[in-house]
């Protein structure tokens, strides 16, 4: 891994190359399609919360509309 010092006034920055960067690239997509497993079950799981408490909000104003 080869980096590139580079020097802004006071404060010194390495700068990746083109290589190590697309490395963390590649590593940073498998996690992420690796995590989606986990969270498309906390996604549904939310979403049938979410759809419940709306049918609970929407009847119980439908009912005491009607009273």
């Amino acid at each position: 891994m080869v980096y590139i010092p580079l020097q802004v006034g006071l404060l010194k920055v390495n700068i990746m190359d083109l290589t190590s960067f697309r490395v963390y690239m590649l590593n940073l997509s498998a996690i992420t399609v690796s995590t989606l497993d986990v969270l498309e079950d906390g996604l549904k799981i939310l979403l049938l919360i979410v759809s419940i408490g709306y049918t609970i909000q929407k009847s119980w104003e439908l009912k005491n509309k009607n009273d």
